[in-house]
C-alpha cells in the first residue's frame, strides 16, 4: 500500500463526513484537480492536499481533516 503522497492515481473527491463541510469534487466549483503533497512537520512530513481551481492553488487542506479520498477510475 502506498502513502497518500506516493500514490500516483488521480484524485476524484475528498470527503469530510460529519464535519458539515461539503465534499471537494474535481469538475465542480471550478476544481480542476486535487494533488497530494507533504510539508515538513516537527517530526515527520505532514500530508496535505492542494486544491486547484483553473490550475491555480486556491486552497490547501490538511489530510488530517479528510475522512476519505476517492480516486478516479482507470
Amino acid at each position: 500500500m502506498h502513502r497518500i503522497c506516493e500514490d500516483m492515481r488521480k484524485i476524484k473527491r475528498l470527503w469530510f463526513p460529519g464535519s458539515g463541510r461539503p465534499a471537494i469534487l474535481v469538475g465542480a466549483n471550478s476544481v480542476t484537480h486535487i494533488e497530494p503533497y507533504s510539508e515538513n512537520g516537527q517530526m515527520e512530513a505532514v500530508p496535505w492536499f492542494a486544491i486547484y481551481h483553473r490550475d491555480v492553488i486556491m486552497e490547501r487542506v490538511n489530510a488530517a481533516h479528510v475522512a476519505s479520498v476517492e480516486y478516479q477510475e482507470g
